[in-house]
């Protein structure tokens, strides 16, 4: 579909549009399966340019992950992301996308329209506001990096959150895409049981990685 976006490398000091809580209206799911997603271009730290249908052109699915360093959730999964990105390599492109705190200290949030700082940030010392220029959103993502190790390719959203508010605001989602640029599936929650990323690459690719584990209701266990 055709390109949200970016035109250019935004400026550091360029303005961050309004964000509109969830709670109040602003929310925007994912794109579902088998919807054909619109193309993008958007910038990595070092300003280099990524462009979706480019992307594509290698012959290769790409998988899309969203990411802010105030997510625990998704500090939670980056273990699970470098594992994708390595045991799939030549077969699948993977990208994290850094949009918009989800959980900014003193702003509020942006998915309950009130200040939710979260206690795991809290005690972790993962304290930012909620960037006003797309610089301050680049110094964020860069600091995340001073502190985990991230093998995928972080792209940064744009000043007016064009991929955000495109691809759905979940916090930190998953989006599998064909090579035709067609949606094979979407998690609003990346690897969130009951739903397997591995399950669902492996499926596209025809491919045993290992890690496609089933969950059952009927197990039994000991205490």
């Amino acid at each position: 579909m055709p390109s949200i976006g970016l035109n250019a490398l935004p400026n550091s000091a360029d303005s961050i549009c309004p964000i509109v809580p969830t709670n109040a209206g602003g929310a925007i799911p994912g794109i579902m399966t088998g919807v054909t997603v619109p193309d993008f271009k958007l910038y990595t730290l070092s300003g280099d340019s990524v462009d979706l249908s480019q992307v594509l052109q290698q012959g290769l699915p790409v998988l899309l992950i969203s990411s802010s360093y105030t997510c625990p959730v998704f500090r939670g999964k980056i273990p699970n992301i470098n594992t994708v990105d390595s045991i799939y390599q030549g077969q699948l492109l993977v990208y994290v996308v850094y949009t918009v705190e989800a959980h900014p200290d003193i702003d509020v949030s942006p998915y309950s329209g009130n200040v939710w700082t979260t206690s795991a940030n809290i005690s972790e010392g993962v304290l930012y506001r909620q960037p006003k220029t797309y610089g301050e959103r680049m110094a964020i993502a860069d600091s995340l990096l001073s502190h985990y190790y991230i093998r995928p390719e972080i792209l940064i959203d744009g000043p007016c959150n064009e991929w955000w508010l495109n691809y759905g605001t979940e916090p930190n989602s998953a989006t599998l895409i064909k090579t035709d640029g067609s949606v094979f599936a979407f998690q609003q929650w990346f690897n969130k049981a009951p739903e397997n990323i591995f399950c669902e690459i492996d499926s596209l690719l025809g491919t045993n990685s290992g890690y496609c584990n089933s969950f059952a209701n009927n197990g039994t266990f000991s205490l």
